[in-house]
């Protein structure tokens, strides 16, 4: 998967942003995605989840993840989380995600 290096800066961006302090660089965030990847590769959704958790450590079950995990897989879904958190998408993600929506 070809990654656009002004998207990857936009969204670590975004997330120092909601820290309120630097937790995020590209190199990290890439480093993060490509371990998602070949994590989802070998072991599918439950894999992904499993990752993310690892890194996150979330509050909440695997399950709630997976149901949040479905939710955000639907642009709708998304959007709707993102409202109501009162968050928007960084314009650089937001562009490269309405280009996969053409394809």
């Amino acid at each position: 998967m070809k990654q656009d290096p002004q998207a990857l800066k936009g969204f670590a961006d975004w997330m120092n942003q909601l820290a309120g302090k630097p937790i995020m660089d590209e190199k990290k965030l890439k480093q993060i995605m490509f371990k998602a990847m070949e994590r989802y590769q070998q072991q599918g959704v439950p894999g992904f989840i499993e990752y993310i958790s690892q890194i996150v450590r979330p509050p909440i079950s695997q399950e709630a993840m997976m149901g949040l995990m479905k939710q955000i897989m639907s642009p709708e879904g998304m959007q709707e989380i993102l409202s109501q958190l009162h968050l928007s998408v960084p314009t650089q993600v937001n562009e490269i995600l309405t280009k996969q929506k053409r394809r």
